[in-house]
Protein backbone atom coordinates (compact mmCIF):
# COMPACT_ATOMS: atom_id res chain seq x y z
CA UNK A 1 0.00 0.00 0.00
CA UNK A 2 2.81 2.39 0.91
CA UNK A 3 4.57 1.58 -2.40
CA UNK A 4 1.40 2.27 -4.38
CA UNK A 5 0.84 5.53 -2.52
CA UNK A 6 4.44 6.59 -3.13
CA UNK A 7 4.10 5.77 -6.82
CA UNK A 8 0.85 7.71 -6.98
CA UNK A 9 2.44 10.73 -5.30
CA UNK A 10 5.49 10.48 -7.56
CA UNK A 11 3.30 10.26 -10.66
CA UNK A 12 1.19 13.18 -9.46
CA UNK A 13 4.33 15.23 -8.79
CA UNK A 14 5.62 14.55 -12.31
CA UNK A 15 2.25 15.49 -13.77
CA UNK A 16 2.13 18.71 -11.75
CA UNK A 17 5.72 19.54 -12.70
CA UNK A 18 4.96 18.94 -16.39
CA UNK A 19 1.81 21.03 -16.10
CA UNK A 20 3.72 23.85 -14.39
CA UNK A 21 6.43 23.72 -17.07
CA UNK A 22 3.83 23.79 -19.84
CA UNK A 23 2.02 26.71 -18.18
CA UNK A 24 5.31 28.60 -17.78
CA UNK A 25 6.07 28.02 -21.48
CA UNK A 26 2.62 29.29 -22.49
CA UNK A 27 2.97 32.31 -20.19
CA UNK A 28 6.38 33.15 -21.70
CA UNK A 29 4.97 32.82 -25.22
CA UNK A 30 2.14 35.23 -24.35
CA UNK A 31 4.61 37.68 -22.79
CA UNK A 32 6.74 37.69 -25.94
CA UNK A 33 3.62 38.01 -28.12
CA UNK A 34 2.75 41.16 -26.13
CA UNK A 35 6.25 42.48 -26.80
CA UNK A 36 6.52 41.82 -30.52
CA UNK A 37 4.73 40.43 -33.56
CA UNK A 38 6.34 37.12 -34.48
CA UNK A 39 5.68 34.89 -37.47
CA UNK A 40 4.29 31.43 -36.83
CA UNK A 41 6.64 28.89 -38.41
CA UNK A 42 5.59 25.33 -39.22
CA UNK A 43 8.14 22.76 -40.30
CA UNK A 44 6.90 20.40 -42.99
CA UNK A 45 7.47 17.47 -40.58
CA UNK A 46 4.52 18.87 -38.60
CA UNK A 47 2.28 18.66 -41.68
CA UNK A 48 3.41 15.44 -43.41
CA UNK A 49 0.24 15.07 -45.51
CA UNK A 50 1.43 18.07 -47.54
CA UNK A 51 4.69 16.35 -48.51
CA UNK A 52 4.96 15.94 -52.26
CA UNK A 53 2.16 18.42 -53.01
CA UNK A 54 3.18 21.26 -55.38
CA UNK A 55 3.88 24.45 -53.43
CA UNK A 56 1.69 26.54 -55.74
CA UNK A 57 -1.30 24.31 -54.99
CA UNK A 58 -1.35 25.02 -51.23
CA UNK A 59 -3.11 27.96 -49.62
CA UNK A 60 -3.63 29.24 -46.07
CA UNK A 61 -7.12 30.50 -45.28
CA UNK A 62 -9.01 31.95 -42.32
CA UNK A 63 -12.47 33.31 -41.55
CA UNK A 64 -12.45 37.08 -41.40
CA UNK A 65 -14.38 39.37 -39.06
CA UNK A 66 -16.92 39.79 -41.89
CA UNK A 67 -17.71 36.06 -41.69
CA UNK A 68 -16.20 35.38 -45.12
CA UNK A 69 -13.29 33.02 -45.75
CA UNK A 70 -10.17 34.70 -47.10
CA UNK A 71 -6.68 33.70 -48.16
CA UNK A 72 -4.22 35.14 -45.64
CA UNK A 73 -0.61 36.28 -46.23
CA UNK A 74 1.71 33.28 -46.02
CA UNK A 75 4.74 31.76 -47.66
CA UNK A 76 6.33 28.37 -48.14
CA UNK A 77 10.12 28.47 -48.19
CA UNK A 78 11.97 25.55 -49.72
CA UNK A 79 15.22 24.72 -47.92
CA UNK A 80 18.60 23.93 -49.47
CA UNK A 81 21.14 21.31 -48.39
CA UNK A 82 22.91 23.85 -46.14
CA UNK A 83 19.67 24.62 -44.28
CA UNK A 84 19.06 28.03 -45.89
CA UNK A 85 15.77 29.11 -47.50
CA UNK A 86 16.02 28.86 -51.28
CA UNK A 87 15.72 32.20 -53.03
CA UNK A 88 15.51 30.59 -56.47
CA UNK A 89 16.40 27.37 -58.27
CA UNK A 90 19.91 28.16 -59.50
CA UNK A 91 23.10 26.29 -60.36
CA UNK A 92 25.37 25.58 -57.41
CA UNK A 93 22.59 25.47 -54.80
CA UNK A 94 20.99 22.08 -54.18
CA UNK A 95 17.46 21.89 -52.82
CA UNK A 96 16.86 19.51 -49.92
CA UNK A 97 14.24 17.43 -51.70
CA UNK A 98 12.46 18.30 -54.93
CA UNK A 99 12.13 21.86 -56.16
CA UNK A 100 8.55 23.08 -56.40
CA UNK A 101 7.04 20.55 -53.98
CA UNK A 102 6.73 20.46 -50.19
CA UNK A 103 9.54 18.40 -48.61
CA UNK A 104 10.28 17.40 -45.02
CA UNK A 105 12.46 20.41 -44.12
CA UNK A 106 10.49 23.12 -45.90
CA UNK A 107 8.92 25.90 -43.84
CA UNK A 108 5.45 27.47 -43.79
CA UNK A 109 5.09 30.97 -42.30
CA UNK A 110 2.11 33.18 -41.46
CA UNK A 111 1.17 35.81 -38.86
CA UNK A 112 -0.90 34.79 -35.84
CA UNK A 113 -2.91 38.01 -36.09
CA UNK A 114 -4.45 36.78 -39.35
CA UNK A 115 -6.11 33.78 -37.68
CA UNK A 116 -9.91 33.81 -37.41
CA UNK A 117 -12.95 31.90 -36.19
CA UNK A 118 -13.34 28.14 -36.61
CA UNK A 119 -14.75 26.80 -39.89
CA UNK A 120 -17.76 24.53 -40.03
CA UNK A 121 -17.49 20.94 -41.29
CA UNK A 122 -19.05 21.93 -44.62
CA UNK A 123 -16.60 24.81 -45.02
CA UNK A 124 -13.69 22.49 -44.25
CA UNK A 125 -14.87 20.12 -46.98
CA UNK A 126 -15.58 22.85 -49.54
CA UNK A 127 -12.06 24.24 -49.26
CA UNK A 128 -10.30 20.84 -49.18
CA UNK A 129 -8.75 21.61 -45.79
CA UNK A 130 -5.98 19.21 -44.75
CA UNK A 131 -4.79 20.78 -41.48
CA UNK A 132 -6.24 23.04 -38.83
CA UNK A 133 -3.77 25.27 -36.97
CA UNK A 134 -4.97 26.47 -33.57
CA UNK A 135 -3.31 29.71 -32.46
CA UNK A 136 -3.52 30.74 -28.80
CA UNK A 137 -3.92 34.49 -28.35
CA UNK A 138 -4.86 36.83 -25.49
CA UNK A 139 -8.39 36.83 -26.94
CA UNK A 140 -8.57 33.02 -26.94
CA UNK A 141 -8.13 30.38 -29.61
CA UNK A 142 -8.05 31.44 -33.27
CA UNK A 143 -7.75 29.27 -36.36
CA UNK A 144 -5.84 29.07 -39.64
CA UNK A 145 -6.36 26.30 -42.21
CA UNK A 146 -4.02 24.70 -44.73
CA UNK A 147 -5.94 23.90 -47.87
CA UNK A 148 -4.70 21.47 -50.51
CA UNK A 149 -6.38 23.41 -53.33
CA UNK A 150 -5.65 27.03 -54.17
CA UNK A 151 -9.16 28.43 -54.75
CA UNK A 152 -9.05 31.98 -53.43
CA UNK A 153 -7.23 35.05 -54.64
CA UNK A 154 -3.98 35.37 -52.67
CA UNK A 155 -3.76 38.23 -50.19
CA UNK A 156 -1.75 41.22 -51.48
CA UNK A 157 -0.67 42.14 -47.93
CA UNK A 158 3.09 42.14 -47.26
CA UNK A 159 4.36 42.62 -43.71
CA UNK A 160 7.91 43.06 -45.02
CA UNK A 161 9.41 44.28 -48.28
CA UNK A 162 12.81 45.03 -49.79
CA UNK A 163 13.05 47.55 -52.62
CA UNK A 164 16.35 46.57 -54.23
CA UNK A 165 16.49 49.64 -56.49
CA UNK A 166 16.24 51.97 -53.46
CA UNK A 167 18.11 49.56 -51.14
CA UNK A 168 15.23 50.03 -48.69
CA UNK A 169 13.91 47.49 -46.16
CA UNK A 170 10.47 48.37 -44.84
CA UNK A 171 8.06 46.64 -42.47
CA UNK A 172 5.06 47.86 -40.46
CA UNK A 173 7.46 48.60 -37.56
CA UNK A 174 10.77 49.84 -38.97
CA UNK A 175 12.58 51.09 -42.06
CA UNK A 176 16.26 50.43 -42.80
CA UNK A 177 18.21 51.97 -45.68
CA UNK A 178 21.26 50.17 -47.05
CA UNK A 179 24.01 51.59 -49.20
CA UNK A 180 23.11 50.89 -52.84
CA UNK A 181 26.61 49.77 -53.76
CA UNK A 182 27.41 47.90 -50.54
CA UNK A 183 24.59 46.22 -48.56
CA UNK A 184 26.72 45.79 -45.41
CA UNK A 185 26.82 49.58 -45.03
CA UNK A 186 23.65 50.77 -43.28
CA UNK A 187 22.62 54.42 -43.59
CA UNK A 188 19.35 55.03 -41.71
CA UNK A 189 17.05 53.22 -39.30
CA UNK A 190 13.59 54.52 -38.40
CA UNK A 191 11.39 52.81 -35.82
CA UNK A 192 7.86 54.10 -36.23
CA UNK A 193 6.82 53.89 -32.55
CA UNK A 194 9.86 55.82 -31.31
CA UNK A 195 8.78 58.67 -29.02
CA UNK A 196 12.10 60.50 -28.73
CA UNK A 197 11.27 63.14 -31.35
CA UNK A 198 8.50 65.67 -31.79
CA UNK A 199 5.30 64.58 -33.48
CA UNK A 200 5.71 64.38 -37.25
CA UNK A 201 9.51 64.39 -37.02
CA UNK A 202 11.69 61.36 -37.63
CA UNK A 203 15.21 60.63 -36.48
CA UNK A 204 17.51 57.92 -37.71
CA UNK A 205 18.27 55.91 -34.60
CA UNK A 206 21.33 54.39 -36.22
CA UNK A 207 24.37 56.17 -37.59
CA UNK A 208 25.77 53.07 -39.27
CA UNK A 209 26.79 49.45 -38.87
CA UNK A 210 30.55 48.98 -38.63
CA UNK A 211 32.57 45.90 -39.54
CA UNK A 212 36.29 46.25 -38.87
CA UNK A 213 39.29 43.99 -39.40
CA UNK A 214 42.56 45.03 -37.73
CA UNK A 215 45.66 42.96 -38.42
CA UNK A 216 49.32 42.81 -39.19
CA UNK A 217 50.08 41.74 -42.76
CA UNK A 218 52.79 39.06 -42.94
CA UNK A 219 54.32 40.73 -39.85
CA UNK A 220 52.94 42.48 -36.77
CA UNK A 221 54.94 45.59 -37.69
CA UNK A 222 52.91 46.35 -40.84
CA UNK A 223 49.30 46.95 -39.81
CA UNK A 224 46.09 47.44 -41.76
CA UNK A 225 42.60 48.43 -40.71
CA UNK A 226 39.73 47.49 -43.01
CA UNK A 227 36.14 48.68 -42.60
CA UNK A 228 32.92 47.47 -44.22
CA UNK A 229 33.71 49.88 -47.05
CA UNK A 230 36.54 47.51 -47.97
CA UNK A 231 34.33 44.42 -47.94
CA UNK A 232 33.32 43.25 -51.39
CA UNK A 233 29.62 42.62 -50.76
CA UNK A 234 27.14 41.82 -53.49
CA UNK A 235 23.43 41.01 -53.49
CA UNK A 236 22.96 37.84 -55.53
CA UNK A 237 19.21 37.23 -55.28
CA UNK A 238 16.11 38.47 -53.42
CA UNK A 239 12.89 36.68 -52.48
CA UNK A 240 10.28 39.19 -51.32
CA UNK A 241 8.00 37.07 -49.16
CA UNK A 242 5.02 38.60 -47.32
CA UNK A 243 6.25 37.28 -43.95
CA UNK A 244 10.01 36.78 -44.37
CA UNK A 245 11.98 38.45 -47.14
CA UNK A 246 15.26 36.69 -47.95
CA UNK A 247 18.19 38.68 -49.35
CA UNK A 248 21.13 36.52 -50.43
CA UNK A 249 24.61 38.05 -50.39
CA UNK A 250 28.19 37.07 -51.00
CA UNK A 251 30.94 38.85 -49.07
CA UNK A 252 34.68 38.60 -49.75
CA UNK A 253 37.59 40.03 -47.77
CA UNK A 254 40.72 40.62 -49.85
CA UNK A 255 44.09 41.68 -48.37
CA UNK A 256 47.13 42.38 -50.57
CA UNK A 257 45.09 40.95 -53.46
CA UNK A 258 44.77 37.67 -51.53
CA UNK A 259 41.24 36.47 -50.59
CA UNK A 260 41.40 35.77 -46.84
CA UNK A 261 37.73 35.26 -46.01
CA UNK A 262 34.48 34.44 -47.79
CA UNK A 263 31.02 34.73 -46.24
CA UNK A 264 27.78 33.50 -47.75
CA UNK A 265 25.07 35.43 -45.94
CA UNK A 266 21.33 35.90 -46.02
CA UNK A 267 19.24 38.70 -44.52
CA UNK A 268 15.99 37.24 -43.17
CA UNK A 269 13.81 40.32 -42.87
CA UNK A 270 10.82 39.82 -40.56
CA UNK A 271 8.28 42.27 -39.06
CA UNK A 272 10.34 43.14 -35.96
CA UNK A 273 13.71 41.54 -36.50
CA UNK A 274 16.42 40.62 -38.99
CA UNK A 275 18.33 37.34 -38.93
CA UNK A 276 21.71 37.04 -40.68
CA UNK A 277 22.47 33.31 -41.13
CA UNK A 278 26.00 33.07 -42.50
CA UNK A 279 28.41 30.45 -43.76
CA UNK A 280 31.97 31.62 -43.01
CA UNK A 281 34.92 30.13 -44.90
CA UNK A 282 38.46 31.09 -43.82
CA UNK A 283 41.20 29.48 -45.95
CA UNK A 284 44.44 28.06 -44.58
CA UNK A 285 46.39 31.00 -46.01
CA UNK A 286 44.62 33.33 -43.53
CA UNK A 287 47.10 32.86 -40.68
CA UNK A 288 50.08 33.20 -43.05
CA UNK A 289 48.85 36.58 -44.30
CA UNK A 290 47.09 37.94 -41.20
CA UNK A 291 49.06 38.39 -37.96
CA UNK A 292 47.13 38.77 -34.69
CA UNK A 293 43.87 39.77 -36.43
CA UNK A 294 40.85 41.10 -34.56
CA UNK A 295 37.40 41.73 -36.02
CA UNK A 296 34.67 43.98 -34.63
CA UNK A 297 31.01 44.00 -35.65
CA UNK A 298 29.08 46.88 -34.10
CA UNK A 299 26.12 49.23 -34.37
CA UNK A 300 26.93 52.92 -33.98
CA UNK A 301 23.73 54.43 -32.59
CA UNK A 302 22.81 58.07 -33.18
CA UNK A 303 22.95 60.01 -29.89
CA UNK A 304 20.72 57.76 -27.79
CA UNK A 305 21.78 59.53 -24.59
CA UNK A 306 20.05 58.36 -21.43
CA UNK A 307 19.56 54.86 -22.86
CA UNK A 308 20.45 51.79 -20.81
CA UNK A 309 22.79 49.14 -22.19
CA UNK A 310 22.59 45.55 -20.95
CA UNK A 311 24.83 42.55 -21.57
CA UNK A 312 24.43 38.80 -21.05
CA UNK A 313 26.67 38.75 -17.96
CA UNK A 314 25.16 41.92 -16.46
CA UNK A 315 21.42 41.67 -17.25
CA UNK A 316 20.44 43.66 -14.14
CA UNK A 317 23.29 46.18 -14.05
CA UNK A 318 23.04 48.37 -17.14
CA UNK A 319 25.45 50.98 -18.39
CA UNK A 320 23.95 54.43 -19.02
CA UNK A 321 24.72 56.27 -22.26
CA UNK A 322 26.03 59.70 -21.17
CA UNK A 323 29.00 60.41 -23.44
CA UNK A 324 31.61 59.18 -20.96
CA UNK A 325 33.10 55.77 -20.24
CA UNK A 326 32.53 54.78 -16.61
CA UNK A 327 34.54 52.15 -14.73
CA UNK A 328 31.56 49.80 -15.13
CA UNK A 329 31.52 50.31 -18.91
CA UNK A 330 35.27 49.64 -19.11
CA UNK A 331 34.72 46.45 -17.11
CA UNK A 332 31.93 45.42 -19.50
CA UNK A 333 34.46 45.42 -22.34
CA UNK A 334 36.31 42.63 -20.54
CA UNK A 335 33.55 40.61 -18.91
CA UNK A 336 30.20 41.72 -20.35
CA UNK A 337 29.76 38.69 -22.62
CA UNK A 338 31.33 35.36 -23.60
CA UNK A 339 31.14 33.06 -26.61
CA UNK A 340 28.29 31.09 -25.03
CA UNK A 341 26.36 34.09 -23.61
CA UNK A 342 26.78 37.02 -25.95
CA UNK A 343 23.53 38.98 -26.25
CA UNK A 344 23.63 42.76 -25.86
CA UNK A 345 20.67 45.14 -25.63
CA UNK A 346 19.82 48.82 -25.53
CA UNK A 347 16.58 50.38 -24.24
CA UNK A 348 15.94 54.08 -24.87
CA UNK A 349 12.94 54.27 -22.54
CA UNK A 350 11.21 56.09 -25.42
CA UNK A 351 9.40 53.26 -27.19
CA UNK A 352 12.48 51.78 -28.82
CA UNK A 353 14.74 48.95 -27.71
CA UNK A 354 16.99 46.60 -29.62
CA UNK A 355 18.58 43.23 -28.86
CA UNK A 356 21.61 41.90 -30.74
CA UNK A 357 22.61 38.23 -30.35
CA UNK A 358 25.01 35.84 -32.06
CA UNK A 359 24.48 32.10 -32.47
CA UNK A 360 27.83 30.34 -32.78
CA UNK A 361 28.69 26.65 -33.25
CA UNK A 362 29.37 24.96 -29.92
CA UNK A 363 32.02 22.50 -31.11
CA UNK A 364 33.97 24.76 -33.51
CA UNK A 365 36.88 27.12 -32.89
CA UNK A 366 35.61 30.54 -34.00
CA UNK A 367 37.87 32.77 -31.90
CA UNK A 368 37.28 34.53 -28.59
CA UNK A 369 34.37 36.95 -28.20
CA UNK A 370 34.27 40.09 -26.04
CA UNK A 371 32.06 43.19 -25.76
CA UNK A 372 33.02 46.07 -28.05
CA UNK A 373 31.78 49.38 -26.62
CA UNK A 374 32.33 53.14 -26.86
CA UNK A 375 30.28 55.92 -25.26
CA UNK A 376 31.30 59.37 -26.50
CA UNK A 377 29.48 62.20 -28.26
CA UNK A 378 32.73 63.76 -29.59
CA UNK A 379 34.88 60.77 -30.58
CA UNK A 380 35.28 60.43 -34.36
CA UNK A 381 35.41 56.90 -35.75
CA UNK A 382 34.82 56.91 -39.51
CA UNK A 383 33.07 55.74 -41.57
CA UNK A 384 30.15 57.61 -40.00
CA UNK A 385 27.74 60.41 -40.87
CA UNK A 386 27.21 61.72 -37.32
CA UNK A 387 30.11 62.61 -35.01
CA UNK A 388 30.29 60.53 -31.86
CA UNK A 389 29.64 57.01 -30.63
CA UNK A 390 26.23 57.27 -29.11
CA UNK A 391 26.90 54.42 -28.20
CA UNK A 392 28.87 52.15 -30.52
CA UNK A 393 28.30 48.58 -29.32
CA UNK A 394 28.83 45.09 -30.63
CA UNK A 395 31.31 42.21 -30.59
CA UNK A 396 35.07 41.94 -30.80
CA UNK A 397 36.58 38.66 -32.04
CA UNK A 398 40.24 37.77 -31.46
CA UNK A 399 42.33 34.59 -31.93
CA UNK A 400 40.53 33.93 -35.20
CA UNK A 401 41.24 30.45 -36.65
CA UNK A 402 42.18 29.56 -40.21
CA UNK A 403 41.27 26.70 -42.54
CA UNK A 404 37.74 26.51 -41.11
CA UNK A 405 34.19 26.57 -42.39
CA UNK A 406 31.35 27.21 -39.94
CA UNK A 407 27.85 28.66 -39.55
CA UNK A 408 26.90 31.62 -37.40
CA UNK A 409 23.70 33.66 -37.10
CA UNK A 410 23.61 37.23 -35.81
CA UNK A 411 20.06 38.34 -34.92
CA UNK A 412 18.72 41.86 -34.41
CA UNK A 413 15.38 42.57 -32.69
CA UNK A 414 13.48 45.90 -32.82
CA UNK A 415 10.85 46.34 -30.08
CA UNK A 416 9.18 49.11 -28.04
CA UNK A 417 10.90 48.13 -24.78
CA UNK A 418 12.61 45.19 -23.14
CA UNK A 419 9.53 44.82 -20.93
CA UNK A 420 9.30 42.04 -18.36
CA UNK A 421 10.64 39.25 -20.59
CA UNK A 422 14.21 38.22 -19.67
CA UNK A 423 16.37 39.02 -22.69
CA UNK A 424 17.86 35.52 -22.62
CA UNK A 425 14.33 34.13 -23.16
CA UNK A 426 13.63 36.63 -25.93
CA UNK A 427 16.81 35.55 -27.71
CA UNK A 428 16.03 31.84 -27.25
CA UNK A 429 12.30 31.90 -28.08
CA UNK A 430 11.49 35.28 -29.65
CA UNK A 431 12.16 34.58 -33.30
CA UNK A 432 9.04 32.58 -34.14
CA UNK A 433 5.76 32.09 -32.29
CA UNK A 434 5.36 28.73 -30.56
CA UNK A 435 1.68 29.20 -29.73
CA UNK A 436 0.36 27.08 -32.63
CA UNK A 437 -1.04 23.54 -32.48
CA UNK A 438 -1.53 21.52 -35.69
CA UNK A 439 -4.42 19.07 -36.10
CA UNK A 440 -5.32 16.72 -38.95
CA UNK A 441 -8.65 17.43 -40.62
CA UNK A 442 -10.69 14.51 -41.92
CA UNK A 443 -13.80 15.84 -43.61
CA UNK A 444 -14.82 12.70 -45.48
Amino acid sequence: MRIRTALQISGLSLLLAFGSSLQASEDLSRQIDNLMRRPVLLKAQQIPRLNGIPVRQIQLIAKGSDGDIHAIPYQIDEIDKDGFPMVAEVDGIEVDGQWGTVDANDEVLFMAGDAGDALSKDELKNFHVIYEVIVSTAAGQRFVYLAGVNRLRNSPKHYVHFDQEKALIKTDWYQLTLDKSNPVIWNELFYFNYAGTKRGQFKSLLDTMKVRLHSGVFTRFMNISLSNRHLKAKILRVKNGPIRTVIQLQIRVVVAKIPVMKIGMQFHVMPQMIDFPSLVAIPGIFDRVMVEPTMTISLDWNDLRGSKVYTAHYPKRPAVVDGQLSDHEINLRQSGISNENNWIAIDTGKNFASVFSLKLPIDEDVGVLSFFYDDSFVLADPPETVLGQGPNMGWKIRDMPSDVRYYMTPSLFFIDSLGDVPVIDLVAHGKYSTSAEVKDVDVH
